[in-house]
């Protein structure tokens, strides 16, 4: 599976015709997200409500998984949690 951009052609015209074409973007890592909302009893949807994650970053060259972060606690917490891991 290709992590690429749009593929972009461009060139000059003229007496010699030339078209370059390639790729904009090849990402090296990619970000998955996963999370499930518990609000209790109250059904409240703010930053204080429980949430049940799993993050992950995965290696596209080498097909792994190489950060892995997992849980249930707020929002903010699971921020903070994520942001610590790269000071």
């Amino acid at each position: 599976m290709e992590y690429a951009g749009p593929t972009i052609s461009k060139g000059t015209v003229g007496k010699e015709t030339r078209i370059e074409t390639y790729d904009t973007f090849k990402a090296k890592y990619r970000l998955l997200i996963t999370f499930d909302r518990d609000t209790g009893e109250d059904c409240s949807y703010d930053l204080g409500s429980w949430t049940a994650y799993e993050i992950s970053i995965i290696d596209n060259e080498a097909g792994i998984e190489i950060f892995t972060l997992s849980g249930r606690n707020n929002c903010a917490t699971i921020v903070d949690q994520f942001m610590e891991q790269f000071k």
